[in-house]
């Protein structure tokens, strides 16, 4: 996703000095597997969120990322074929300072 669609928050962020975010992929696809099994998790993002928390050991700050969007499920368990749609919301982990 572009930047521009990334919303960095709290609003006062940038009082920590936090550097612009990379781009955010708008499509994150999950893939497991074990035995006969498996699913397929696959996200297309409609809008993100970087959010920036000051650091409880260091004066660098650091930042989570939410992406929320639609997700398809689908995957073989015991046999049986599934499939589903639903909302996501993913959430990882990028340093602030490194963006």
């Amino acid at each position: 996703m572009d930047r521009d669609f990334v919303f960095c928050v709290p609003p006062l962020a940038a009082t920590f000095g936090t550097r612009p975010a990379r781009a955010v992929p708008q499509r994150l696809v999950f893939t497991a597997r074990m035995g006969g099994d498996r699913v397929v998790l696959d996200v297309a993002g409609r809008t993100a969120a970087r959010i920036v928390n000051p650091s409880e050991t260091s004066l660098q700050p650091f930042s989570v990322h939410e992406v929320l969007g639609d997700c398809l499920v689908e995957g073989i368990c015991s046999g049986q074929r599934f499939s589903f749609a639903t909302q996501a919301i993913v959430e990882f982990a990028g340093g602030a300072c490194d963006a």
